[in-house]
């Protein structure tokens, strides 16, 4: 029924051995936070990016019927009135960036092309490689990574 000291060393772990486990997990763990963080930022970016594409699908919608897009006042009021935007018409729901809820930024008749009837949709993207800057006529927009689309 005695043991000896030797044998309930052998039993159990010791205490630097349980901090090096611990260690490796506490590793382990905040390895898995980045990468599902980072996951979540490149969701969101992939998620702006359709939206945007949503309303450029509309927007030419709306181009198709109108022979002009409609300005930056009325884009995405309801369908009404002499100047009419293009929701519900062309598109059911606007979207909206996924963090703050705002609107996404919406210029048209941009200067500097050729007929000037063009426009350029934008938002900030959370990852800088998933920026893009296709509409370079338009106006500094203030996000550090902007994505943008123009009328084709």
């Amino acid at each position: 029924m005695y043991q000896s000291k030797s044998q309930l060393k052998e039993k159990g772990f010791s205490l630097i051995e349980l901090l090096v486990a611990i260690a490796i997990i506490a590793l382990l763990t905040s390895i898995g936070m980045v990468s599902f963080s980072r996951a979540q930022q490149n969701s969101r970016d992939t998620r702006r990016k359709a939206d945007l594409r949503s309303i450029s699908s509309a927007l030419e919608l709306f181009y198709d019927a109108s022979n002009v897009y409609p300005t930056e006042a009325n884009y995405d009021e309801v369908q009404q009135g002499p100047s009419p935007g293009i929701y519900p018409t062309y598109i059911k729901t606007m979207p909206d960036d996924p963090v703050t809820g705002r609107d996404y930024f919406y210029i048209s008749r941009v200067t500097g092309y050729t007929n000037e009837q063009c426009y350029c949709l934008s938002s900030q993207m959370e990852i800088s490689s998933n920026a893009s800057t296709e509409c370079t006529k338009a106006p500094a927009h203030s996000a550090t990574y902007a994505y943008t689309i123009s009328c084709p």
